[in-house]
């Protein structure tokens, strides 16, 4: 999902997950509604049945204000943009747009973006992304049971080469299936995709299956119907050089797509098979429309099977190794530092952006964009500012965090009340705690103790 998205949330875990930003050109407040032109346009064609982005509200920050469109309910401070009925503005970025995503807005599922001003993506690249989040919408209020539980993230055997070749073999075989110039040979590619992923997940645990469907079915899907109204590429195309052995989420973006691609040519019309109420994974539905008596698997050639199994032992012997530099780059990193320990009550995971997180010594993970804790004495978040969590118990982040450090991008602004409250402010970490006290050592470390 290109810019950001919010994941549905897993049972068992309530938790924001936001995803990368991507940048682009924005030269005025106008090219919002220019924007909003593009949007319409790719939405004129039927991408998905039922689905209808246009009657989803979109919020989008322009870098100065942001703009509301299509909302039944603005919030108070939204005022009327002249000739444009639908469509509202806010001076500021409204406080609960931190990414390109979804959120509620008093009440009212909307889509969100961020525009930024770093990079050159075209407008009607953007108007498919946008697509993409509204597509969120449409899951979450029609398909809740799509999603990969997060959790899992941090216990996916990334470190067997044997499941990182079998990754790339069924990649492999899916690209094939498209490009091939009958649909014969493409159904022997996709039954050699689907051969590649029974071996492979005869080695991991159901929760590491679940991830991967469920991820397919959320991230991978949005990425087809972006793909649909005009987003060719991105997470759609498979990439020249496969994906490292640790991009698990991104990975799924990836293989859901390109099943579906597969389906659209192999069986017009599957997406009814989702929308009927039967919910099977893409790779079950697949394997359901190859039909029976099934054709058989094509194959790699032994060269290649050679080739994809020393490169991923070769890839998954370099973690250990590419983690513990990622480490001592974040502890060696120069400027201002904040670390927080919780000495009565671990710290919970509220949010976290899982493309942009690593497990890298036991029980550490390291954050390089979204993070927000708390518990009962209060919260933090950071956006756009590193920082590294140390478990409380035996499961990296989703078992409590003892201690995170943070290196915030400026000067803070610390805040001391009579009763006890703390709050720090500034850098991208906004921090407001009852019952803690801070200390800064000579070298300008703020340590700051919550719980006592």
């Amino acid at each position: 999902m290109r810019m950001g998205c919010v994941s549905a949330c897993p049972a068992c875990v309530l938790l924001t997950v936001l995803l990368p930003l991507q940048s682009a050109v924005v030269a005025a407040p106008l090219d919002v509604i220019a924007l909003d032109g593009a949007f319409r346009r790719v939405t004129a064609p039927s991408l998905w049945p039922g689905f209808e982005p246009r009657r989803i509200p979109r919020a989008i920050f322009d870098g100065t204000d942001t703009w509301l469109f299509g909302h039944p309910n603005p919030p108070q401070g939204f005022a009327e943009v002249p000739q444009l009925s639908d469509t509202r503005r806010f001076s500021g970025r409204w406080k609960d747009i931190t990414a390109n995503s979804s959120i509620p807005i008093e009440g009212v599922p909307t889509a969100t973006w961020l525009l930024r001003s770093d990079s050159t993506v075209g407008i009607e690249k953007l108007a498919t992304g946008l697509v993409h989040e509204c597509f969120h919408v449409f899951q979450r209020a029609n398909h809740p049971a799509w999603h990969g539980n997060e959790v899992e993230l941090f216990t996916y055997p990334v470190e067997d080469p044997a499941v990182l070749a079998g990754r790339r073999r069924e990649s492999e075989a899916l690209r094939r299936a498209l490009a091939a110039a009958g649909v014969g040979t493409t159904r022997r590619w996709a039954a050699a995709a689907l051969e590649a992923r029974r071996e492979r997940h005869g080695r991991l645990s159901k929760g590491a299956r679940d991830y991967e469907r469920g991820t397919e079915l959320n991230e991978g899907l949005a990425s087809y119907v972006e793909w649909r109204a005009g987003g060719r590429g991105g997470a759609c195309a498979q990439p020249a050089a496969q994906l490292g052995a640790e991009a698990i989420r991104e990975w799924a973006y990836r293989s859901g797509c390109l099943m579906a691609r597969v389906l659209d040519r192999l069986a017009p019309g599957w997406q009814h098979a989702l929308e009927s109420g039967v919910e099977p994974s893409l790779d079950e539905l697949l394997d359901e429309k190859l039909g029976s008596p099934k054709a058989p698997p094509l194959a790699l050639s032994d060269e290649e099977r050679q080739a994809i199994e020393s490169q991923a032992k070769n890839d998954v012997g370099a973690i250990e190794t590419d983690r513990a530099r990622a480490r001592e780059g974040f502890l060696a990193k120069p400027g201002p530092r904040v670390i927080i320990v919780s000495e009565t009550e671990p710290l919970q995971a509220e949010g976290f952006d899982p493309l942009n997180a690593r497990r890298l010594a036991v029980g550490e993970v390291l954050h390089g964009r979204f993070l927000k804790l708390g518990n009962t004495a209060g919260h933090l978040s950071v956006l756009d500012a590193p920082s590294l969590t140390l478990a409380a118990g035996t499961r990296p982040l989703f078992s409590g965090v003892r201690s995170v450090e943070i290196h915030p991008t400026v000067p803070l602004r610390i805040e001391r009340s009579v009763d006890g409250r703390l709050r720090i402010v500034g850098g991208g970490l906004e921090l407001d705690f009852q019952r803690a006290r801070s200390e800064q050592d000579p070298g300008g470390v703020i340590r700051v103790l919550v719980g006592k």
